[in-house]
């Protein structure tokens, strides 16, 4: 409130524990309870590692223009980027109309009988631990988001934009951004985090140290001490608020089927998750939840791996028959590598088995796995916290996935040549995986027993596989022993997602220079079509979700999603596969 432009943003402090989440919580609702998606869209940013605001992803609410859980600096950036850019675009509208604010705007869009203009909604941005976006404060991500930052802040009144930035923490150098919000709310918390939020001399800072959690003081005022108002944060369980947001719901539900929501464009947000199961949007999550497959199939296979890390989620796999429509992932890190050809594998055999006319999986190898990445263990357990995906499924679907390993991998090599070179046996749409690259020594093998070197005919194969319907997902394992040994065969992936390379890996392999992939799951994505994009994989999917998943590829739907399972019960290993295990 007010008139001062100091008086449009917040900035609220508070330790764990003092009520920080529950005050946000507060906001969120108060403005869904009060606002309609054309008067307020709200952009959430959450920087913890948690799902403390999950429960807004899941109402589905046309409020909310964006939805970020365990949120990275460059997502932050990404979001900056688009509200200077909806800023930019704002001004432009208001000079065009000879207006100065928003106020004044939609007031003429109001008043306007020939629907001319529109009203434009007011946009708050709420970042939850904001400081992580400056954790690194020399990098250019940092400098850039802070820039931004104040320009949104400096500019944002006149143009319907406010922001409310929360925190543990309140980085330093942020002095001149703090500067620019008179609005303050200081809970529980350490005196000198106290002192950012109120001054110095304010008596309230003492007070703050041991006060209860929930309650703090209101300052509209710059931390002054004449602007002090005591106050205690509103409560209202999971429970209430979950049924709130339903109510809310419904009613909007109603209002968009009476048009009431004519005039502006209703898009879905921008969910930014970790979770395959909690993306609502994606096709094997609709599948485990609800048993739905696509009504049209996407031409090609996708692959469902994860989401662009950008406000517009533009990153797609999809392998067809054609030169080069292969698959590289490159890094040495285990655990991403295998949650790719893993959710790889899950994509191809939901395909499959939507495309099979009888809705079950075909009877014949739909996937050629070999394998060497982790050592195999035979009659592996699954556990919550150890899910080997192709694993399991190579055991549940022993029809549908062959296995090749140490032993046996010129085996596997020969037959799919000899079904490549004789149509015998071939198969429409077979997908090859191949795990541990630079683990297969064999296919280095100069021995003069093969009529062609195994190098030679593996190559071959990755050359003139995808125009006969058979793609490969290759995992090289040792970025520099592959573009040695295999740099040739480079051009033949259309597609390549990598991670933790070498500056000159990524010049030879992306294209451009390094990249930072050490947060969460993140991977850089090349397609020689597009820019490189950043991408966060999805986690390891829960336990329940994951069998839930195969017992819908086998038409069994008698286990719920996330339905207790038993521990100590074997999901068996690869047992008859191969000579390897």
């Amino acid at each position: 409130g007010g008139e001062l432009i100091t008086q449009h943003h917040a900035l609220i402090s508070g330790t764990i524990g003092s009520g920080k989440s529950t005050l946000l919580h507060t906001i969120i609702m108060s403005i869904l309870l009060r606002y309609s998606p054309e008067d307020v869209q709200i952009y959430l940013l959450d920087f913890k590692r948690g799902v403390e605001f999950k429960l807004y992803a899941d109402s589905k609410l046309p409020n909310f223009r964006v939805i970020s859980l365990d949120t990275e600096p460059e997502f932050g950036l990404a979001v900056l980027k688009y509200l200077e850019q909806e800023q930019a675009e704002r001004a432009q509208e208001f000079h065009d109309k000879n207006c100065d604010n928003i106020e004044r705007y939609n007031e003429i869009a109001e008043a306007d009988l020939n629907d001319d203009i529109y009203k434009i909604p007011r946009i708050v941005v709420i970042i939850d631990e904001f400081h992580e976006m400056f954790s690194n404060a020399d990098s250019a991500i940092a400098k850039e988001s802070e820039r931004l930052l104040e320009q949104i802040i400096r500019q944002g009144r006149a143009m319907g934009i406010h922001v409310i930035l929360a925190s543990q923490t309140l980085p330093d150098n942020l002095s001149r951004i703090y500067g620019q919000i008179m609005n303050r709310v200081a809970l529980q918390s350490t005196a000198d985090s106290a002192q950012y939020i109120l001054d110095a001399n304010n008596e309230a800072v003492a007070t703050l140290v041991n006060v209860d959690p929930g309650r703090g003081v209101f300052n509209d005022g710059g931390g002054n001490r004449d602007a002090n108002h005591p106050f205690r944060v509103g409560f209202f369980t999971d429970k209430e608020q979950k049924e709130l947001l339903g109510r809310i719901k419904q009613q909007q539900d109603v209002c968009e089927q009476e048009g009431m929501f004519a005039e502006m464009e209703v898009t879905k947000p921008r969910l930014l998750l970790s979770t395959i199961q909690d993306d609502s949007d994606n096709p094997l999550n609709n599948f485990v939840e609800n048993g739905e497959i696509p009504r049209r199939l996407a031409f090609g296979c996708p692959l469902y791996l994860g989401e662009e890390i950008s406000m517009v989620n533009e990153f797609a796999v999809a392998l067809t028959a054609r030169r080069a429509q292969n698959l590289l992932i490159l890094g040495s890190d285990y655990k991403r590598a295998s949650l790719l050809y893993g959710f790889s594998a899950m994509s191809i055999l939901f395909n499959a088995f939507c495309r099979s006319g009888n809705k079950r999986l075909p009877d014949r190898p739909v996937i050629t796995f070999f394998d060497f990445g982790k050592a195999a263990t035979t009659g592996r357990r699954l556990s919550k916290n150890n899910i080997d995906i192709m694993n399991e499924l190579a055991a549940r679907f022993p029809q549908a996935i062959r296995i090749f390993g140490k032993n046996s991998l010129m085996d596997g090599i020969d037959i799919l040549t000899r079904e490549y070179e004789t149509n015998q046996g071939s198969f429409e749409n077979h997908y090859v995986i191949f795990a541990g690259l630079n683990r297969a020594r064999r296919l280095l093998d100069n021995d003069h027993a093969y009529s062609m070197p195994p190098k030679k005919m593996f190559e071959n194969l990755v050359k003139n596989g995808p125009e006969k319907g058979y793609n490969y997902i290759i995992w090289a394992n040792e970025p520099s022993s592959f573009c040695s040994f295999y740099g040739d065969l480079i051009p033949e992936f259309d597609y390549r997602l990598v991670y933790d390379l070498k500056e000159e890996e990524y010049e030879q392999v992306v294209k451009s220079s390094a990249m930072d992939t050490s947060y969460n799951n993140n991977v850089i994505s090349y397609n020689p079509d597009e820019d490189n994009k950043k991408v966060r994989i999805y986690s390891m999917p829960l336990i329940g979700w994951f069998l839930k998943f195969m017992d819908r590829l086998e038409g069994d739907t008698s286990v719920a999603a996330g339905e207790e399972w038993e521990e100590e019960e074997s999901y068996g290993g690869y047992g008859e596969f191969g000579d390897d295990y």
